[in-house]
């Protein structure tokens, strides 16, 4: 992805933290009833057991303009995060304990996928419209044309992500954007954030993009774009698709997938990142 690409297609908004009329009657229903029936609407996942999360809603317009207001500043700094360990992985989860912070989180997620999100091409598919099942059915139907096949997953991707090389990507990519300084900021805060413990020690996290938080899914994709936009060109007999850190390639013959791995592993190799051999499929499907 070209920083001429990237200029070219930037979608400004107005304020970042800018909310609708619509967004506003919609939490004061909320507050009145507690009881929230559109799952699909921005932040009903402060439904959850978020501390102050009513508090932060029943007073939403003052305090989203503090919030905007400590934006424009140069002030707006969030609190610290609190560490859970998966029972899935044995990795620290990381989650919000302030309504707020999770708000301002999950409203810059959402913002850098309208700013950036149109250079995600139809080969990515955790995406709005596309998911696993489609993924299967898209490879499903390349079996009989392009039975040679590579399978494999990136190794530990979220907790590999290097974030000094994620932050370059993005700052590179934010470069014509009015409110760059803004949003590398939070970026910073959210790729950084300050750790409580459950036994009260207070770090930074370091390693990779925390895993819990709203922004991770589009880091997760952002990271990796450039791979995706590398194969998005049709070439002839080769098939590729991305589900995160799920990656497949197919293709006609041995030698365009040898060639095609190729690709693959300098993109890997140059984002400092490995696949899993213990998982990796390479030969013919059927």
């Amino acid at each position: 992805m070209s920083s001429s690409q990237t200029s070219q297609h930037i979608q400004v908004p107005p304020r970042l933290f800018q909310v609708t009329s619509a967004e506003i009657a919609h939490w004061r229903k909320k507050v009145r009833s507690r009881d929230c029936k559109q799952p699909s609407c921005e932040g009903c996942y402060l439904c959850q057991s978020t501390i102050g999360s009513w508090s932060f809603l029943h007073h939403f317009e003052r305090n989203v303009a503090d919030i905007q207001r400590q934006a424009e500043q140069g002030t707006l700094q969030l609190g610290p995060c609190r560490s859970a360990i998966s029972l899935k992985d044995d990795r620290p989860t990381l989650y919000w304990e302030s309504a707020r912070d999770q708000w301002i989180c999950h409203r810059l997620g959402r913002s850098l996928s309208q700013i950036l999100g149109s250079h995600m091409t139809p080969s990515y598919y955790s995406a709005p419209g596309r998911g696993r099942h489609q993924a299967v059915l898209e490879v499903t139907k390349k079996i009989e044309t392009h039975p040679f096949t590579f399978k494999t997953d990136v190794k530990s991707y979220y907790q590999t992500i290097q974030q000094n090389v994620l932050y370059k990507k993005l700052k590179l990519a934010l470069s014509s954007h009015p409110q760059r300084e803004l949003l590398l900021r939070l970026i910073s805060q959210v790729l950084t954030p300050l750790v409580e413990h459950a036994d009260g020690r207070l770090d930074y996290y370091r390693e990779g993009i925390p895993k819990g938080f709203s922004t991770s899914p589009f880091f997760a994709w952002f990271y990796l774009a450039e791979l995706d936009s590398a194969f998005a060109s049709p070439s002839p007999g080769v098939f590729y698709q991305r589900y995160v850190d799920d990656i497949v390639l197919m293709a006609s013959t041995r030698s365009k997938l040898n060639n095609a791995k190729k690709m693959l592993n300098k993109s890997l190799h140059r984002n400092r990142l490995k696949n899993r051999p213990d998982i990796t499929f390479n030969g013919r499907s059927n």
